[in-house]
């Protein structure tokens, strides 16, 4: 059994390779002290369960695919959980040592499966954060143009489905106003942009298992 005290991560958690299962638990920093002492005496994936079970249990033969981005240090699992229904749990790792540590115990408990690792160029990946920072935009100058509508109109009827929904929407933009609306999407916009800024200065390093 191979326990990872995964401290420092975006979410604290503890990571716990059994027999047949991977354990993925979110715990505080104190918990985590108390769940380790606990784990030392945990014989089999029975009992791990149990000392984890307000976390996620993965089996090993429910694995498809198992995707990592080793510079932002995160890893996605693809699997069949005890239902066979498809799902996805991911993994933030504390640094880039405990990103090859679970990838490397988890190469070792897929044998059928094969490790390709690509480099992202500079074009590549700007892709993705530049398609969010257009979608901001351009969302960010609609709802300007909706708020600037509302607090100029005397009245809106609102009715049809979702009647209530569109109430909540025209009433947060309408307490905003245009300049508001405007503000808070920039700063949307602006988290955009740096993602973009530090995808370009540093582009994804990508390893994946799969099946051969």
């Amino acid at each position: 059994m191979l326990v990872i005290d995964n401290r420092g991560a975006v979410f604290d958690s503890v990571v716990v390779f059994g027999d047949s299962s991977l354990f993925i638990c979110t715990k505080s920093d104190k918990e985590i002290d108390e769940t380790l002492s606990r784990l030392r005496d945990a014989g089999c994936d029975a009992e791990v369960g149990e000392i984890l079970k307000d976390g996620v249990s993965v089996e090993f033969s429910g694995i498809s695919k198992v995707k990592c981005n080793v510079t932002s240090e995160m890893i996605s699992i693809d699997y069949k959980d005890s239902k066979k229904k498809k799902t996805n749990q991911t993994l933030s790792c504390q640094d880039e040592a405990t990103v090859s540590e679970v990838m490397a115990a988890l190469k070792q408990r897929l044998p059928a499966f094969e490790e390709k690792q690509e480099q992202y160029g500079v074009f590549r990946s700007a892709i993705k954060p530049a398609v969010f920072v257009s979608i901001s935009v351009l969302l960010t100058g609609v709802l300007v143009i909706m708020a600037n509508t509302l607090v100029n109109a005397s009245g809106v009827d609102i009715d049809g489905r979702k009647a209530l929904l569109k109430r909540v929407i025209s009433g947060v933009l309408e307490f905003l106003g245009p300049v508001g609306v405007g503000v808070v999407g920039a700063v949307v916009t602006l988290g955009f942009v740096l993602w973009l800024a530090k995808r370009v200065k540093n582009p994804p390093l990508m390893r994946t298992l799969s099946q051969a």
